[in-house]
């Protein structure tokens, strides 16, 4: 019954899954834990505290904008491995008391999760072979690690500080991204992540010479300290994601000209959701 329920599976897709649900709690744990961090550890006013989160969240998921083009045109192993490396640098490097560490600690994990989360469904798109009707049921397994991470961290974030302290959260959550690493690394070694192919092809180890590594790197290099800045004007952050995500309705918008009848539905119905998300 086991093998009947998973045979139609891409073995290959237990790893993203895995990979997604220990990321997921890293994340849901500290976006549940930064505002009350921030006021009742840090000292910040409450207006403060809920500027800077509005503009982490902004900058959060419009770093994906810039990961999915990363990961497009260079590699989305790769973009799924520094992203991992960062989110966690971004963790640890967050509990080091003083206010530069908590703007460099949120800038890394913008960074780290802008490059992960984007290129996780893209690998998920790419472990089926063209036009496999199969896929759909892939993505649902993998958006049910979402929900199984996020549900894991919001019952255990509040007894972890209760009993133990938010450093101690964040630790935990920076921990676990680790395990994501983990489950990530394996997937690397044994299938062919983020290259256009089917099912499990085996494949040594990565070289990080080749697929763009060295750009990614560099991007990543750029982005951070503008990360930083925005981050410290919030203001004009929360303006700038609004605009760039008004750019990308546009150029949606202009690409469903090109295409078929039955991808410009699927593209316009994808537009309709998009500005109830932005308007």
């Amino acid at each position: 019954m086991q093998k009947d329920l998973f045979s139609h599976f891409p073995r290959g897709l237990f790893y993203v899954f895995f990979c997604n649900l220990f990321a997921m709690v890293g994340i849901v744990m500290f976006n549940a834990l930064l505002v009350l961090y921030l006021t009742n550890q840090l000292g910040f006013k409450d207006e403060a505290a809920y500027s800077l989160f509005a503009a982490y969240g902004a900058l959060f998921y419009g770093s994906s904008l810039f990961g999915g083009i990363l990961g497009s045109h260079q590699s989305h192993r790769n973009c799924m491995l520094l992203g991992c490396l960062l989110a966690v640098s971004g963790l640890f490097v967050f509990v080091i008391p003083g206010h530069l560490a908590v703007y460099l600690g949120l800038s890394l994990f913008i960074t780290g999760n802008g490059l992960l989360v984007p290129n996780v469904n893209c690998v998920v798109g790419q472990l089926y072979a063209a036009g496999d009707k199969t896929r759909d049921s892939g993505y649902t397994l993998v958006y049910m690690g979402t929900n199984v991470g996020a549900l894991i961290a919001g019952l255990s974030s509040g007894y972890i500080v209760k009993f133990f302290s938010y450093r101690a959260a964040f630790m935990t959550a920076g921990g676990l991204t680790l395990g994501a690493i983990v489950f990530l690394c394996l997937g690397l070694r044994v299938f062919r992540f983020g290259e256009h192919t089917h099912f499990h092809k085996q494949l040594a180890s990565p070289s990080f010479k080749r697929d763009g590594f060295p750009m990614i790197f560099l991007s990543c290099v750029c982005l951070i300290p503008i990360y930083m800045w925005l981050l410290n004007h919030s203001q004009l952050s929360n303006y700038l994601i609004l605009t760039l995500a008004s750019l990308a309705f546009l150029g949606i918008a202009i690409r469903c000209t090109r295409e078929s009848k039955a991808d410009r539905t699927r593209m316009l119905i994808f537009l309709f959701l998009i500005m109830n998300m932005i308007y």
